[in-house]
């Protein structure tokens, strides 16, 4: 394929982002919308609340610093929404964006539904076009994210189509973050997700002062496509996925990667009463260098997450049983990321649970609304319920202000 073609394909695909008149607003979407702001919501007052150190004069600093802040806070206890399909967590990026420009610039507001549709959209479609190979050495909620932030602050602060394409083209020539942050499990993830906050709403404020774009950063050998390992997979982000359809919750207090072990664990202890053996746990190899707790302790600890959910029957509950985590072993199976397998070896015999994809994915499963309201009402305690109204409000497009005030008042603006 000649450079020229190359060119105009990736162009081509940056602009059918710009196109809003193909966004997905059903009314699936928006209840899904409104769960996801919700979660957004109780990580980011959860994380709030626990770190005061956090609470800096960032949050202070106009809608650039705002939106760093929020995308720095909401990941800090590791319980962002993911899209497990491409492996990112867009609500740390569009919520902080969206919230951090809607808080100060009142008029913005009117717009706040479809820039959310459309950053989630962006990151799943960006996530998507950069492909496999670009995702095993970059994080892609912090590059992807940049992308779906610019998308986010351009449909605020009603920019004009070709203003969002050169947005969209300054975050591709100045767009970064290393794999190797959410393998350090410290924070620099959240710093990852700052980070790319920034980039996008800088960038949409840059073409606003009349900044010059790169024409083309992709090609060459020092273009974009060649540094990030971009795959420009066209034919899967073809369809430009909605993102909002493909993004779960976290669910249970663990990593991602252990939300199925848990969950198996708890049901395999809930049907097996007699003494346990062995605990054989089979996770996808990708994820097993995240799961040993060499880093981050217990939270990051497969076995120990594992051992407790045997212990507690409940997904939602895992405390320290340290006496039973010796019974459990971890491999490497054949299964999708996000999903687990565990035999139960016990006085009865063998007994075995398979959950292919992490829960958290059907809003409107019974079980799963009582994990999620239970996670919420860790984070949040008492401000529940006052949190979903707020939530609600937003996504029906309810702009009195006294809903932007309340919303204020929790994000402590």
């Amino acid at each position: 394929m000649s450079k020229d073609v190359i060119h105009s394909s990736t162009s081509d695909f940056l602009r059918r982002l710009t196109d809003l008149t193909s966004l997905v607003a059903d009314s699936d979407s928006l209840r899904r919308l409104e769960i996801l702001l919700a979660d957004f919501l109780a990580c980011s007052l959860g994380a709030i609340n626990t770190k005061p150190t956090f609470d800096s004069t960032l949050s202070l600093d106009g809608i650039i610093g705002k939106s760093a802040w929020l995308a720095l806070n909401v990941n800090q206890n590791d319980q962002d929404d993911i899209d497990w399909t491409v492996g990112t967590h867009p609500g740390s990026i569009i919520w902080s964006t969206a919230l951090a420009v809607t808080l100060i610039n009142e008029e913005s507001r009117d717009h706040f539904i479809k820039a959310a549709l459309a950053g989630y959209r962006t990151l799943a479609s960006v996530a998507t076009f950069f492909g496999a190979v670009h995702r095993g050495k970059w994080h892609v909620t912090a590059t992807a994210g940049a992308f779906a932030s610019a998308t986010t602050a351009a449909i605020l602060l009603n920019l004009s189509t070709e203003q969002h394409f050169q947005a969209l083209h300054l975050v591709g020539a100045n767009m970064g973050g290393s794999v190797l942050a959410p393998r350090d499990r410290s924070g620099a993830a959240g710093f990852n997700r700052s980070a790319a906050t920034a980039l996008g709403v800088t960038s949409v404020m840059a073409v606003q002062a009349g900044a010059q774009h790169v024409s083309d950063p992709w090609d060459g050998p020092v273009g974009v496509c060649e540094l990030f390992e971009i795959a420009r997979d066209l034919k899967s982000a073809e369809r430009l996925p909605d993102g909002v359809s493909t993004t779960s919750l976290r669910l249970f207090p663990v990593t991602g990667f252990a939300q199925a072990a848990v969950l198996a664990a708890a049901n395999l202890s809930a049907r097996n009463s007699w003494d346990l053996h062995r605990l054989d746990v089979g996770v996808s190899g990708v994820a097993i260098p995240y799961l040993d707790g060499t880093r981050g302790g217990d939270w990051w600890d497969v076995r120990s997450a594992v051992a407790s959910a045997w212990r507690s029957k409940n997904p939602t509950i895992l405390a320290t049983a340290n006496e039973l985590k010796r019974m459990v072993h971890v491999s490497a199976i054949d299964i999708p990321m996000g999903g687990a397998r565990i035999i139960a070896s016990t006085d009865k015999g063998e007994d075995r649970e398979i959950i292919l994809s992490a829960p958290g994915g059907d809003f409107n499963d019974r079980d799963e609304v009582r994990w999620r309201t239970t996670k919420w009402s860790r984070l949040v305690g008492a401000k529940v319920e006052s949190m979903r109204e707020v939530s609600t409000n937003l996504v029906m497009g309810n702009n009195a202000p006294q809903i932007w005030q309340q919303l204020g008042q929790f994000l402590k603006k």
